[in-house]
């Protein structure tokens, strides 16, 4: 699958055994298909045991968002931001609230170059991924995890970083100076 090209045609619902909506894309469940609040409970546990006393995280898929509320209550005071690349996901299940965003991007490029990603990373936050999410889409996320800048070197501050760098391995400043690199770029030609 393309990751620039995510189809809705490919996103259909089913109804779980406690009567909720279960969010099915690709024929994969984006979540269990007998209790989803449960399993969003237990993501939420295990994911505030990983970001115990951070107050940042990134959280890679958004499925039916029944988590977010269980993490909210578990962590009141977290910063979230949100990377699902369906908008139909988006638009049918994301709730604002003050300290959740979302960035709902088909190019991992765009998404890298987003300001808000970039305050995340300065903060250090972690990267947690929900398994249904990033099962269903998997060749999105990947690309996003392993996305690496083409066409040109750089250096900032005397540090080169080569053609075709993973953004994610190394130092979290590392990539925002990569991140810093590209917006920079951008907004010089856009001048």
């Amino acid at each position: 699958m393309n990751s620039k090209n995510i189809s809705c045609a490919k996103l259909t619902f089913q109804m779980s055994k406690t009567g909720e909506e279960v969010p099915i894309f690709q024929e994969k469940p984006l979540h269990s298909l007998y209790d989803p609040d449960e399993e969003a409970r237990k993501f939420s546990i295990k994911a505030a045991e990983k970001i115990q006393n951070l107050k940042y995280a990134i959280i890679l898929g958004l499925g039916n968002g029944n988590y977010i509320e269980h993490l909210h209550t578990i962590s009141p005071k977290l910063n979230i931001l949100i990377i699902e690349p369906i908008q139909e996901l988006v638009d049918r299940y994301f709730q604002p609230k003050t300290n959740i965003s979302i960035i709902c991007e088909h190019s991992p490029e765009t998404i890298l170059s987003n300001t808000k990603l970039i305050q995340f990373i300065v903060q250090k936050a972690p990267i947690i991924i929900h398994p249904g999410s990033f099962q269903a889409n998997k060749m999105f996320y990947q690309d996003f995890l392993t996305f690496k800048y083409p066409n040109r070197d750089f250096e900032i501050s005397g540090i080169r970083y080569p053609i075709g760098q993973n953004v994610f391995n190394g130092n979290p400043t590392d990539f925002l100076a990569a991140c810093l690199n590209e917006i920079c770029q951008n907004s010089m030609e856009s001048i």
